[in-house]
């Protein structure tokens, strides 16, 4: 044997994963536990940045749906008023899931 070649070990894992992995070694399993938990409580805190921005998006969705109705509303009345016919709306009224009392 004249020719000797070096073979990097990610190499083989990179090229035939169903043959080779790279396993770490030094580390305790209380670090692998805590690398988990770090991990987790990102994922968790990502997760509810995530839910707040769900929420504030479907807020922001019924605020414009409200306001539109409203609007739309209001031009319905306009027109019954240009054309002449009489709409009573009674004070306690909620009109389209307005949830303020007229």
């Amino acid at each position: 044997m004249q020719c000797v070649t070096a073979v990097d070990g990610h190499w083989l894992a990179e090229l035939g994963p169903m043959f080779f992995s790279v396993k770490e070694t030094g580390r305790s399993g209380r670090a692998k536990r805590r690398q988990a938990l770090e991990h987790l409580q990102e994922m968790e805190g990502q997760m509810k940045i995530a839910q707040e921005e769900i929420k504030a998006r479907k807020e922001e969705q019924e605020r414009k749906l409200q306001a539109g109705t409203r609007v739309y509303v209001q031009f319905v009345l306009y027109l019954c008023y240009i054309f002449g016919f009489n709409v009573v709306i009674p004070r306690d009224a909620q009109i389209m899931g307005d949830r303020s009392a007229r």
